[in-house]
C-alpha cells in the first residue's frame, strides 16, 4: 500500500487484543517500560516491531544454487570419503 501525504498525517488504525503472559514476564516487561519511560503498550509495540524487522533481515538472505553439467562423482571416488576428494582437489597444487 502507498502512504500519500493524507496517510501519513493520519494515525494507524489499531487493533484491540488480549495477550496472556505469564506473571513474572509482564511484571518485568511492565518493570522495563518504566525504566524507559514508556507505556506498557508502548513497550509491546516497540519489542514486536523489533521482532519482525530481525525475521526480515533474516527472510531476506537467499543462497544461490549452483549447479554443474556432469554425471555426478567420476568413477573410482567415495563421495563420503572426505580425504580422498581434498587430494584430489590440491593434486599438482602443493596440498
Amino acid at each position: 500500500m502507498r502512504k500519500t501525504a493524507a496517510s501519513l498525517a493520519r494515525p494507524e488504525a489499531t487493533v484491540k487484543t488480549t495477550v496472556n503472559l505469564p506473571a513474572a514476564l509482564a511484571q518485568a516487561a511492565k518493570r522495563a517500560a518504566r525504566e524507559d519511560g514508556l507505556t506498557f503498550r508502548q513497550f509491546l509495540e516497540a519489542g514486536l516491531r523489533r521482532e519482525l524487522a530481525a525475521r526480515k533481515k533474516v527472510d531476506a538472505y537467499r543462497y544461490e544454487r549452483h549447479t554443474f553439467r556432469g554425471e555426478g562423482v567420476q568413477p573410482g571416488i567415495d563421495p563420503h570419503n572426505w580425504e580422498q576428494i581434498r587430494s584430489l582437489i590440491y593434486e599438482d597444487r602443493g596440498g
